[in-house]
């Protein structure tokens, strides 16, 4: 089954009711948004519940939609989308300020241009804020290719997106990740070179 779905009430608003049983109905497997191949949606399922509310409510705006970015400009649809995250995240409860996730992690790893990565309390899974637009035009490409379309390929270190955050003027996407501990290796080091 195909989710074609208005999650919108009359005055804009999400309609918290539609959109829960949608999303429970593609993390069961019996409906899918149809932007991604079946296995990609897999994908999609295990980014978890706030990656599938994302995934609806951006396919379901029509503004905000790929099918109307041929009638509105790039920058109209990166606000629209943007606008629609934030407005859902602060809903929800998972608008969070990166300083609040700094602040409650034991320590900040090395970062990279598009990410900072902090490590949770338990020290089990790395907390990524992510500039989307580095690598992505739109959050909603940064949901579907990304996100969704990165754990159907690599499913033993999927992402799970927790939240929304905005630093310095810029939107970002906080997504959760396991904790893969490793050393450096040394290649003066005859026991870390590979033969």
């Amino acid at each position: 089954m195909e989710i074609s779905l208005n999650l919108y009430n009359e005055d804009g608003k999400i309609n918290s009711e539609k959109l829960a049983k949608a999303t429970d109905a593609i993390l069961k497997g019996i409906a899918r948004i149809n932007t991604l191949s079946l296995r990609e949606e897999q994908g999609r399922s295990k980014g978890g519940r706030r990656n599938v509310e994302a995934s609806l409510l951006l396919a379901a705006d029509r503004r905000a939609g790929r099918s109307r970015q041929e009638n509105n400009s790039h920058q109209e649809i990166i606000e629209r989308q943007e606008n629609l995250l934030r407005n859902y995240a602060k809903e929800k409860g998972i608008w969070f300020s990166e300083a609040e996730i700094k602040e409650n992690s034991l320590i900040q790893l090395p970062s990279g241009f598009e990410s900072n990565v902090y490590v949770d309390p338990k020290g089990v899974h790395v907390i990524k804020v992510i500039d989307y637009r580095i690598l992505d035009n739109t959050p909603q490409s940064f949901i579907d290719n990304r996100i969704s379309l990165y754990n159907s390929e690599f499913q033993e270190t999927f992402y799970e997106l927790i939240g929304f955050t905005e630093n310095n003027g810029r939107f970002k996407v906080i997504v959760k990740q396991s904790y893969i501990h490793a050393r450096s290796l040394d290649f003066n080091t005859e026991s870390d070179l590979i033969f």
